[in-house]
């Protein structure tokens, strides 16, 4: 049964998935070759077996590390713990699941257009929400690392709040502050649970643009 899970190729579990032209499901890192490594078909690099990636996800299944003959000294690793586990991708509008070892590949291929990319000296972004009702969501990539904003609105009070998660397998610990707020907070990992994602602070809503600065620690 476990072998339903598993890439016929490379047998690594199905979390991001492939299909060549003759239906074969193989996993995202087989499905770059030009050719299926099972009938020799061309693939379609756009296609995917969404079925198997909700399943994989529902049933909680993670991918094993591979062997290492002689691994050494474990280095002390941010997301030993969950590098391997099996999130969906933080655009509201995408379907793909991943696990953190693979998320920032497929936002830099999948998604490159619609993220915006910050810099040492521009490490803030400016988000409109002049029309935004209720709540607003955006992808970034600052020092290499994709991260996710979440923005809560309260009109009838009007307040907000922020939330930023991590969407990157990396050593590299950041935070983050609104409006150029002296107050930072840690960011988390994406997929964390509210209370440690949101600030308890619920910023004043006076203007029509939240900005959203990122700090490297």
């Amino acid at each position: 049964m476990a072998a339903l899970w598993n890439c016929p190729h490379c047998s690594k579990i199905l979390s991001t998935t492939r299909m060549c032209l003759r239906g074969h499901t193989i996993c995202g890192d087989c499905g770059t070759k030009t050719l299926c490594p099972i009938c020799k078909m061309i693939i379609c690099t756009r296609a995917k077996n969404f079925a198997f990636e909700g399943l994989v996800s529902e049933l909680g299944l993670v991918l094993s590390p591979p062997a290492d003959p002689d691994p050494g000294p474990a280095p002390a690793i941010r997301l030993s713990r969950h590098r391997h586990h099996v999130i969906k991708c933080p655009v509201s509008y995408c379907r793909t699941r991943n696990t953190f070892e693979d998320l920032a590949a497929h936002l830099k291929n999948d998604h490159k257009r619609s993220i915006l990319k910050l810099s040492a000296r521009r490490n803030w972004t400016r988000i409109s929400v002049r029309n935004i009702s209720s709540r607003i969501c955006k992808v970034v990539c600052y020092s290499k690392c994709f991260f996710h904003i979440f923005i809560k609105i309260n009109r009838e009070q009007g307040n907000f709040n922020v939330g930023v998660t991590l969407a990157s397998n990396s050593l590299k610990k950041f935070s983050f502050s609104v409006n150029n707020c002296r107050a930072r907070r840690e960011i988390p990992l994406h997929g964390s649970s509210p209370s440690s994602t949101f600030n308890n602070y619920n910023y004043t809503l006076k203007a029509a643009h939240v900005e959203v600065n990122f700090f490297e620690e």
